[in-house]
């Protein structure tokens, strides 16, 4: 492991490279990582604890994670992948300066619900060996999150680690909406969710939208410095005409992955040895049973017998969405 040195709770150095931890973008100097400064440091532990040789990554966006992987567990391998068809400059100056070009692989303008590509790229760059780790922090969404884990977590070796960030934020949105508006929660959770999830794609909202969700954060003043919470109650408290410009979602939930798993615990325990959840991690850890990489499929067909599983699985890929970064203000927030 590389040496690490937090300056401050949102600065630190890994091996000398610059990094700020921040949930708002910002143009800075450093690599930027957009998360929690706790989140990063459980990241940090994590590659500590497992020493991954053989990484992918789902979900790059500005490109800060990946460096900080890159640099901090200086793995053999590290294969990004993002729907962004454009590497994030900073991040391809980094592994040319640092000459990683033979271990950090790219996957950029590919669909983590395309099993497919995913599959191709993976077997191209890691063909005679398994993969240590994989962390989803992509899409957020059911579909294409359930085929990638379909894809990567049989090419995982026994013991290896499988991590979706932010499994729950879709429940988060429901919580947060009914603390604040409860009167509202049937109404408008569908539009609300789909805020939040374009927001998260770094797509963009009607301007009228975005302004009244400005004023109306302004108004509360968000003084928990919770940026997810003051997202979903400012879109809770715009006009309801506004609000309906946002076309609403109509899918199943993040959880029934979390359900589909512990289903998959319970009746097969030698596929997954352990299963981990909380407020940020879905964790699986792959057990010792063997498994057709091209074969698996996380579903059976008595899921849904209990009623917590939808048969549609919703494996569109999202290559409809908007790439332009999100114009939201962070005027106190």
């Amino acid at each position: 492991m590389a040496r690490v040195t937090w300056h401050e709770d949102a600065r630190l150095d890994v091996d000398g490279v610059p990094f700020l931890v921040s949930a708002i973008p910002l143009t800075t100097e450093a690599h930027l990582v957009i998360k929690s400064p706790r989140l990063v440091r459980r990241y940090l532990d994590l590659l500590e604890a497992e020493r991954p040789r053989r990484i992918v990554e789902l979900g790059v966006r500005d490109g800060g994670s990946t460096a900080l992987m890159a640099l901090a567990a200086a793995p053999d391998l590290l294969v990004a992948v993002d729907l962004d068809p454009d590497p994030p400059s900073r991040l391809v100056d980094l592994v040319r300066s640092r000459d990683l070009g033979d271990r950090v692989a790219f996957g950029f303008g590919m669909d983590q619900g395309d099993r497919e590509a995913l599959t191709a790229l993976v077997e191209r760059h890691a063909p005679d060996g398994p993969l240590d780790l994989v962390v989803d922090d992509a899409s957020h969404l059911l579909g294409p999150t359930t085929t990638s884990f379909e894809v990567l977590f049989p090419r995982l070796r026994p013991g290896g680690l499988y991590v979706i960030e932010d499994w729950s934020w879709e429940c988060l949105v429901a919580a947060h909406l009914a603390q604040a508006r409860p009167e509202i929660v049937d109404e408008r959770l569908s539009s609300v969710t789909r805020v939040v999830e374009i927001l998260n794609a770094g797509g963009t909202l009607p301007p009228e939208l975005v302004r009244e969700m400005s004023e109306a954060n302004a108004r509360r003043g968000a003084a928990d410095g919770n940026l997810f919470g003051a997202i979903v109650e400012a879109a809770a408290d715009v006009d309801p005409r506004t609000l309906a410009r946002v076309e609403a979602v109509d899918r199943r939930p993040m959880a029934d992955l979390a359900v589909a798993m512990m289903m998959a615990a319970a009746t097969r325990p030698g596929l997954i040895g352990e299963l981990t959840v909380d407020s940020e991690w879905l964790t699986v850890r792959r057990g010792d049973d063997e498994v057709s990489a091209d074969e698996f499929r996380l579903g059976e067909p008595w899921y849904g017998a209990f009623g917590y599983l939808m048969a549609d699985r919703q494996e569109t890929p999202t290559d409809g969405m908007e790439r332009v970064r999100s114009q939201w203000p962070s005027s106190g927030a």
